[in-house]
């Protein structure tokens, strides 16, 4: 199974989440197992250095994974080596695993950050210099909240008071000035 052999695996973008990611990653190499018939060690190779290709350039995820792979390649280092052999499948299910948890991580600090953005602004206000930049706001946060899968963080009542809130913070300026 050569490197260049069967469909690479999708870069990892910048707001992609673990699950959806790694479904992709099955989904283009589904059968290749199958049509390769090589032994478990070789498919694990050949994985890991998709991964490797389709994350080492990631913000998040990059350096981390660029670690694991100078781990595997120093031949002092027994983490991923046996008998001065490397084991692959060792070495690709911790860079999968590495990259899972760097993302969850990211996607869980993103859903608590954007259910505080909307707690803050439920109990404070914000004063908008105008309507249309009130609702880009809000549609830039409900787009954030999406992004990120916080619905179920931030329910619809928090929503509503948060834009209430800034809405009669709006108001009363706007009657201030008339």
């Amino acid at each position: 199974m050569s490197d260049s052999g069967g469909s690479p695996f999708p870069v990892l973008g910048v707001n992609n989440t673990f699950q959806p990611w790694w479904d992709s990653c099955e989904n283009s190499t589904e059968g290749d197992q199958k049509l390769f018939g090589t032994a478990e060690e070789q498919i694990a190779q050949w994985q890991a250095s998709k991964i490797y290709t389709a994350t080492r350039n990631h913000h998040i995820v990059g350096n981390s994974i660029q670690l694991l792979f100078d781990q595997k390649k120093n031949p002092l280092d027994t983490t991923f080596r046996s008998g001065g052999k490397i084991e692959w499948v060792k070495y690709r299910d911790a860079v999968r695993d590495k990259v899972k948890q760097l993302l969850d991580e990211t996607s869980r600090t993103k859903n608590k950050q954007n259910a505080r953005q909307w707690r803050t602004l439920a109990d404070n206000g914000y004063e908008y210099k105008s309507f249309q930049l009130m609702v880009d706001s809000f549609e830039t946060l409900v787009q954030e909240m999406k992004n990120c899968g916080a619905e179920s963080d931030v329910p619809v009542s928090l929503r509503g008071e948060a834009m209430f809130t800034c809405f009669l913070w709006y108001n009363q300026k706007k009657m201030e000035n008339d």
